[in-house]
């Protein structure tokens, strides 16, 4: 009977026990699960990514075109803001050009407090927006997550169905 309690109480001492209520520990790959891509809203007014994409067309809000991304978690409460990058007018770099810098930067979106795990955060386009490489660093928690690089192009370079699908 002693012995069993030992090893009870040794594997108590050696098991290492979750940081959060939920079983994640900060930094593990399936923490936070972010999707990018075209978008759709729900009955309910929120938003999600439809079809995963890293080439948007310039189609105007005015057609209800959206775009953007989701983080889903199930450590339910988290803060999240972006700051989005973008060429500066008629500049189309690639992704690892240095051309996209903090001096690029468009927007920053945030700080949102976050309490059912899941937040998303459309896009729509303007007539003269940028055309070109562009980039979005997503924080979680005041840290850098995610950083996602992707394209604008004109519609006409792309199939304008596998937009709007």
């Amino acid at each position: 009977m002693k012995k069993n309690l030992m090893v009870v109480m040794m594997l108590i001492v050696i098991t290492p026990l979750p940081v959060n209520g939920v079983g994640y520990s900060p930094g593990s790959e399936s923490e936070y699960q972010i999707d990018f891509g075209l978008m759709k809203q729900r009955a309910d007014g929120s938003y999600y990514v439809y079809k995963e994409t890293r080439t948007i067309a310039l189609l105007l809000k005015e057609t209800g075109f959206r775009w953007g991304y989701t983080i889903r978690s199930k450590n339910l409460y988290f803060s999240t803001y972006s700051i989005d990058y973008g060429p500066s007018a008629g500049l189309q770099a690639s992704a690892d050009n240095a051309a996209i810098t903090r001096g690029n930067t468009l927007v920053r979106m945030g700080p949102t407090r976050v309490y059912d795990g899941y937040y998303w955060r459309w896009t729509a386009n303007d007539a003269g927006d940028p055309l070109g490489e562009q980039k979005i660093e997503i924080y979680i928690n005041g840290k850098l997550y995610q950083t996602i690089h992707f394209t604008i192009v004109q519609p006409e370079s792309m199939t304008v169905a596998t937009q709007t699908d």
